[in-house]
């Protein structure tokens, strides 16, 4: 019966299972999951329980597996190491404690923050990089000036620790920050790990020795355990993937929609193929006539057209959606419909949103963001706009908001994490696209759009707003 054990946890289609590149014989690899069609040939599967399936959103439950790990685990392991779903096993897991100097006279041990020491900086950080709402963070933080929390107090990074499993005092700590994790407004879970400590020891008077391991030492100069990309978000290094492509929608069948006179097939496709010129391009076209058939060849080759016969929106954006999912995780996919103009620059400015680390990125400034919802605005609108952040890239000022439509732009990583809500909500003839941009919010990812849009719908009631879109 083995002793060690390495344990990870994966929620819904967020990861894939890793099988190690090394094996070490003498541990026990277990896996904890909601996703009852996870196999392995190393990984010991635990399905979670029902109660469990129940924490919202999927990063809570995820990191609630992670900080729960006992309620899954055997009691006879001394030591247990926990990573996430996303990680690669690359080194014998005996020499992972020689060489990060494991002794069981340490309760666990774990990583420093690479950047910074005080929690509050975390917020800030966060709220900036989009990984929490403003919302959360804002009240996570004045919760903690209310309990008298202080500044500076260390910040630790949960990527990978090593826990003394005999230790009395690591298990009332994680019970600590079981609790404090599903108590405090954030999902992030570096923001309970420091406090969590600091209470156990205001509490109880337990003070944990913790072998404090350098975060950049392991993951710039070692990543051992971690795979590449693993490393990159914790850095928070936000590159220009290395391809972006659109995925044009083009149909003859839907609905009538009022649109200026410069909004038809033919100038709404010219527009894209002129400013998107060098992405990669694949069009579906549904139900199209002869007259549309030709449009679309006079700009682009039969090779890089899919003719299909759906008849809807939803479910030419599924098919849309296959063929995104195909692609590699870090190229960029922008989903156009056929009624959308942009700006010259709009390449350019789809690349910089990403800079700052969004989910999800929109060119359209949607005018419903500007009604109150008795003018027929954004229900969350009110006082003639939305509540919200803005930002600043080399060439346009950004802002968070909650929808837009089914024209917007993810990385392929994003979409394969998260398909299932993408899928849920265009699971009819016509996508919901509010109430899906809705859900992705509250389950962490956020969406951004530009002041003003470099792009707009061809209604004309819901024109971007600034921009005389006759002349473009």
């Amino acid at each position: 019966m083995s002793t060690k054990c390495i344990y990870t946890f994966i929620v819904g289609d967020y990861d894939n299972l890793k099988e190690p590149k090394i094996y070490t014989p003498d541990w026990d690899y277990i896996c904890v999951t909601d996703n009852p069609n996870l196999k392995s040939d190393i990984w010991q599967i635990i399905q979670i329980d029902e109660v469990d399936k129940k924490l919202e959103p999927a990063k809570r439950r995820a990191m609630s597996l992670m900080i729960g790990y006992r309620k899954y685990l055997p009691k006879h392991y001394d030591i247990v190491v926990t990573i996430g779903g996303q990680c690669v096993i690359n080194i014998d897991l005996n020499e992972l404690l020689i060489k990060y100097g494991y002794d069981d006279k340490y309760d666990a041990c774990l990583c420093e923050h690479p950047n910074r020491s005080c929690v509050y900086d975390e917020g800030a950080k966060i709220i900036q990089v989009q990984r929490d709402t403003p919302e959360r963070i804002n009240k996570h933080l004045q919760m903690y000036v209310d309990l008298e929390y202080p500044k500076n107090n260390g910040l630790y990074t949960s990527g990978m620790m090593i826990i003394n499993n005999n230790s009395e005092n690591i298990h009332a700590y994680y019970d600590q920050w079981l609790s404090d994790y599903q108590s405090f407004p954030s999902i992030r879970d570096q923001m309970t790990m420091n406090y969590s400590e600091w209470k156990l020891y205001k509490d109880t008077g337990i003070k944990l020795n913790l072998k404090l391991l350098h975060f950049q030492n392991m993951f710039e100069r070692d990543r051992d355990i971690y795979t590449e990309n693993h490393h990159q978000s914790h850095t928070h290094a936000m590159k220009i993937p290395p391809k972006m492509r659109i995925i044009y929608r083009i149909s003859d069948v839907g609905y009538n929609k009022v649109k200026p006179n410069y909004i038809d097939n033919e100038q709404c496709l010219k527009n894209a193929v002129e400013v998107f010129n060098k992405a990669e391009w694949d069009i579906i076209a549904d139900n199209v006539s002869g007259e549309t058939n030709d449009i679309i060849q006079k700009y682009k080759s039969r090779d890089h057209i899919d003719y299909v016969s759906v008849g809807h929106g939803a479910g030419t954006f599924n098919l849309a959606l296959d063929l995104a999912l195909k692609y590699n995780d870090d190229d960029i996919i922008y989903f156009i419909e056929n009624d959308y103009l942009h700006k010259p620059e709009s390449q350019k400015i789809l690349k910089e949103g990403f800079t700052l680390g969004a989910s999800f990125v929109a060119l359209y400034d949607h005018p419903d963001k500007y009604l109150d919802p008795n003018e027929g605005g954004n229900p969350y609108c009110e006082g003639g706009g939305e509540e919200t952040r803005v930002y600043l890239t080399d060439s346009c000022h950004w802002k968070i908001t909650n929808s837009t439509t089914m024209t917007f732009a993810a990385k392929v990583s994003t979409l394969k994490r998260t398909e299932s809500i993408l899928r849920k909500h265009t699971s009819g003839t016509h996508p919901n696209d509010f109430q899906m941009f809705l859900e992705l919010r509250q389950q962490g990812e956020l969406l951004i759009t530009p002041l003003p849009g470099y792009a707009t719908h061809g209604e004309v009631a819901w024109l971007s707003p600034l921009t005389d879109w006759s002349k473009i």
